[in-house]
């Protein structure tokens, strides 16, 4: 059995194209500040205000992007 075929850079599969361009993966955890402060120190870039993160809001989120450019939303459960 051959394995499948990789689709071509710019034309992903269908259940994988994107609206508007854009791509993230979320990601829900139990402490925000923990997690994003594990993922700066290997390297993480944070792409959002920090202000969406004060323990203040009753919706805490970010979003960051990895070593390798791939967008992140860690959302705050």
């Amino acid at each position: 059995m051959r394995p499948p075929e990789a689709p071509e850079p710019n034309n992903p599969p269908e259940h994988l194209a994107t609206r508007g361009g854009i791509a993230f993966l979320t990601f829900y955890c139990s402490d925000l500040h923990e997690t994003l402060a594990a993922a700066e120190a290997q390297g993480a870039e944070l792409r959002s205000d920090r202000t969406l993160i004060d323990p203040e809001k009753p919706l805490r989120l970010c979003f960051f992007a990895d070593p390798e450019g791939n967008i992140i939303e860690l959302v705050e459960t």
